[in-house]
């Protein structure tokens, strides 16, 4: 029975690439060994297939296949220290990219702050996080009105700036109905300046035809005076 409980576990760790907390893959790591009853060589060998990209690159450095050796390499490039700097320097040089959405953006810089500061209090974290969304809003406007309004709390500042999104795509719409009924006033305008010009067209060479022919009436009246003269 206990030979046929043996066999039927069988967990398959995750892969291991450098972008997600080394201390969480090998907290996983190691649970799922004891569970899989895995000695020391076959844990080295299992940790090592796990590996991918640049952590894979640790391999090149390892003497022989050792477990306490590949994970202390692991730590030495990937550890708590490194990890930080790293999460440190993606939080201060993240910016709103072109189309993200203030929500989505938000998020972003609320769990990059949780990895990047890790010793401050929720507080502190908090207030730092709100710093960094506004300042990387890529709205001008934006980032002032909050700047203004000096809200500390990023879930707010979310909510605020989501507010002013919605007001500037308000005023959008209704400036370019207000464009569109211009152009509309403007065509009709057109149309009417035209037939108005047409009919004083008109007018003036119906003028012309009339006093053509008023002159050449005058002028044959003239002409039947001098005969009886």
């Amino acid at each position: 029975m206990r030979e046929r409980l043996e066999t039927h576990v069988k967990l398959k760790p995750d892969t291991f690439d450098g972008s997600v907390p080394l201390r969480e893959f090998i907290a996983q790591f190691d649970l799922i060994a004891r569970a899989n009853r895995w000695d020391v060589e076959t844990k080295a060998v299992v940790l090592a297939s796990c590996l991918r990209g640049k952590a894979r690159a640790v391999l090149e450095s390892v003497q022989n296949l050792d477990f306490v050796e590949l994970k202390s390499k692991l730590e030495l490039c990937f550890g708590e220290a490194q990890s930080l700097q790293n999460y440190y320097s993606q939080f201060t040089n993240r910016k709103q990219k072109f189309g993200e959405s203030i929500a989505s953006f938000g998020s972003d810089i609320e769990r990059l702050s949780q990895l990047a500061y890790l010793e401050c209090s929720d507080e502190v974290r908090d207030k730092i996080a709100y710093a960094q969304f506004v300042s990387a809003l890529s709205d001008g406007f934006m980032r002032r009105a909050l700047q203004l309004e000096g809200a500390t709390s990023l879930r707010i500042a979310i909510e605020r700036a989501k507010a002013i999104r919605l007001i500037q795509e308000n005023n959008f719409q209704y400036k370019k109905g207000n464009n569109f009924s211009f152009e509309n006033r403007k065509k009709q305008n057109f149309y009417k300046s035209d037939e108005t010009e047409k009919i004083q067209n008109d007018k003036v060479k119906e003028g012309a035809f009339n006093k053509e022919k008023f002159t050449k009436f005058g002028k044959k009246i003239l002409k039947k005076g001098t005969k009886r003269n």
